[in-house]
């Protein structure tokens, strides 16, 4: 029998990236996208009004550069980014992260240092998205002007 690897030891950076992607594309689906489906639907058998978000915005600030860098690089991250305004980010790992709009939602100061949503488009974001939630929180409904949402 023939034996399959699904990473060759000798493949290139690009065909390994290749694979991660894949991967991603197919743990994310699993373990994120149909557990909140089966829920919804459920839900929906029973009258129960619901929404469903997915946060697609793919800004400046990069969740993955904090799963995808060593301590010491995180730390030079935290430092240029506080001294210079721009944003140092780890390996390019394309799309959003789980979890990723918690950051948007609180953007935090890390450590004494500047807001850390480092453009405009990125404040905004993160003022829409909170509009969104506290609509939710308040009416039992996330619409904000000019953006409506659908049960």
């Amino acid at each position: 029998s023939e034996e399959q690897t699904l990473i060759a030891p000798n493949s290139t950076k690009q065909q390994r990236k290749r694979v991660l992607l894949k991967l991603v594309d197919m743990f994310g689906d699993g373990y994120f996208k149909m557990g909140t489906l089966d829920t919804l639907q459920l839900l929906s058998t029973h009258q129960v009004p619901a929404f469903q978000y997915r946060f697609c915005y793919d800004g400046k600030w990069k969740f993955a550069d904090l799963l995808t860098m060593s301590a010491s690089k995180l730390a030079v991250k935290f430092m240029v980014d506080s001294v210079t305004g721009r944003v140092f980010h780890g390996p390019s790992v394309p799309g959003v992260c789980h979890a990723e709009e918690l950051h948007y939602l609180f953007s935090p100061t890390l450590w004494g240092m500047r807001n850390t949503l480092p453009n405009e488009n990125d404040k905004e974001v993160s003022k829409r998205m909170v509009a969104h939630w506290v609509n939710f929180t308040k009416w039992g409904d996330p619409s904000i002007a000019g953006e409506p949402w659908t049960r």
